[in-house]
C-alpha cells in the first residue's frame, strides 16, 4: 500500500468521523434547545405566580382593613369548598347535616 492510499483512507475516516461527531453535536443542541424551553415556561409560570401574589395578597394587605377582607374571603372560599366536597344523602341533606 503506498502512502497516497494510506493518506486518502485516513482522510476518509477522519471526514466520518467528524460527520459522527456533528451529527451527535446537532443532536445535543437539539436536546438542549427543548431543556431550555421548558426552563423557560416553568420561569413564566414561576412569574404569574409572583405577579398573582404580589397583586391578590401584598398590594391588598397593606391596608389593615385589606387584611380582613383577605382573611373573610379565604373563609368563604373554604367554607363553599367545603360545602361542594361534602357528600349528600338521598334525600339530598349532607351526611353531616344533623337537621
Amino acid at each position: 500500500m503506498d502512502t497516497a492510499t494510506f493518506l486518502t483512507i485516513i482522510i476518509i475516516l477522519v471526514a466520518l468521523i467528524l460527520i459522527a461527531v456533528g451529527a451527535y453535536l446537532i443532536l445535543l443542541l437539539h436536546e438542549a434547545r427543548h431543556s431550555l424551553k421548558k426552563v423557560n415556561k416553568m420561569l413564566d409560570r414561576i412569574d404569574n405566580v409572583s405577579t398573582f401574589v404580589e397583586e391578590k395578597i401584598i398590594n391588598p394587605t397593606a391596608n389593615i382593613t385589606n387584611i380582613f377582607t383577605v382573611i373573610k374571603e379565604g373563609i368563604d372560599f373554604f367554607r363553599d369548598l367545603k360545602q361542594t366536597v361534602r357528600p349528600k344523602n338521598d334525600s339530598g341533606k349532607n351526611y353531616d347535616d344533623t337537621d
